[in-house]
């Protein structure tokens, strides 16, 4: 999970920072590359997404802020991408502002065990604060 960056939509509203992990994803991972915003924003959508679908198990997936999951409450709205499907939009996460001090990172709390599922994309879409 060391790459990330970010793209403006056609609407100019909101924004996107992509998380990528080349790779099998045959087991769970932390990332360690933080990503700060460059302002204050709040978080509107999470979307995961495998280059190859998983063939056992479904591949879940957290965003953590400054270390603690954006789905602390809620873990069931984490994004999980099914078997044999290749994407996964998440519910809505139960903390959603962001300031520039803080920092997002991403993890893979279930794995495909059968080690099929590779390529992880994790998108965090965001829109400015007033």
């Amino acid at each position: 999970m060391a790459d990330h960056f970010n793209t403006l939509d056609s609407a100019g509203t909101v924004e996107t920072v992509e998380f990528t992990h080349q790779g099998s994803l045959a087991s769970t991972f932390t990332s360690t590359a933080p990503w700060y915003p460059p302002y204050n924003c709040t978080i509107t959508a999470v979307r995961a997404s495998l280059g190859v679908a998983p063939s056992v198990q479904a591949v879940k997936v957290d965003v953590q802020k400054n270390g603690t999951s954006i789905y602390a409450v809620t873990t069931a709205n984490r994004p999980s991408v099914a078997t044999s499907a290749k994407t996964a939009l998440g519910g809505a996460p139960d903390t959603t502002a962001l300031t520039t001090t803080d920092y997002l990172t991403v993890s893979a709390t279930q794995a495909d065990t059968a080690g099929a599922a590779d390529t992880l994309v994790v998108q965090v879409s965001y829109t400015r604060s007033a």
